[in-house]
This record gives structure tokens, C-alpha cells and sequence, in this order.
């Protein structure tokens, strides 16, 4: 699915960006979309250590929390396979 250029990128992120970093992310992002896009950046203390991007209806995410559910649920799937195994034995 193709996304149409964005009039506005939101990113947030649990602690204030510095400026030079910012530099970087806007440069980095124009070269992707190919022309240059508002970025508005916002501090939320909720994502514990994470960022989020929002693009139109998309969103890009990395927050601890987020991964902390993916771990579980890996291991939730692991143990449930050993647990398997170990039956079929």
C-alpha cells in the first residue's frame, strides 16, 4: 500500500528530543518521502522509554512497555511448546 506524502508527521517520545537530533530525524525522513514535511514532536511521559511515530493512520512504535508484552508472550509461547513436547513424550 502506497502512502500518500503526509502534510505532518506526529513523533512523540517519553523524553525531550535535543535539537540536533532532530536535525537528524527531519533530514532523515525527507529523504524518504523525497520533499520536506512538518514534524511535530511531543514529549509523553506515558511511553516509559519508548517513541511513537504517527503518520496519517499509521503509527510506528517502540515503547518498553510494548516490547515488555512481546517478551511475555514469546515466553508465554515458548513454555506452552515445552509443555507440548513434554506431553507427546
Amino acid at each position: 500500500e502506497v502512502i500518500e506524502k503526509p502534510q505532518y508527521i506526529i513523533l512523540r517520545s517519553a523524553f525531550e528530543i535535543p535539537t540536533s537530533d532532530r536535525q537528524n530525524i527531519n533530514q532523515a525522513v525527507q529523504e524518504i518521502i523525497g520533499s520536506e514535511v512538518d514534524i511535530d514532536y511531543d514529549v509523553n511521559r506515558d511511553l516509559l522509554c519508548g517513541v511513537e511515530m504517527n503518520i496519517q493512520e499509521y503509527k510506528l512504535a517502540w515503547t518498553l512497555d510494548e516490547y515488555l508484552v512481546s517478551l511475555e508472550d514469546s515466553l508465554f509461547d515458548t513454555l506452552g511448546e515445552a509443555a507440548e513436547s513434554a506431553h507427546v513424550r
